[in-house]
């Protein structure tokens, strides 16, 4: 497997799990239910649009292929930690 190959399936792998920590905020967030409050709507929403913005780059990456500067490529890593930072204050959050 050429380094091209295995940096895509760690972006997947990441992008999956990310995928899974976001629906169990989800499923936590809708167990508040009463509870539940406007910031915590409010927090899914920024997941979701950084969610959204993580796949854009992703298609483009994907789009471009072996041709993908590494500036777009910086682009993808930065949109991935950007999202599990943004899950990981989400899930404090609900947490207190």
């Amino acid at each position: 497997m050429n380094k091209e190959n295995l940096n895509k399936k760690e972006i997947e792998a990441r992008v999956e799990e990310l995928d899974a920590q976001i629906d169990l905020y989800k499923a936590r967030a809708k167990k508040a239910g009463a509870k539940a409050s406007l910031s915590i709507e409010e927090a899914r929403e920024d997941l979701q649009s950084r969610r959204d913005a993580l796949q854009a780059k992703l298609d483009e990456l994907s789009a471009k292929g072996a041709n993908a500067s590494q500036e777009l490529r910086s682009g993808v890593d930065d949109a991935l930690d950007d999202l599990s930072k943004a899950v990981d204050a989400a899930m404090n959050a609900l947490d207190s």
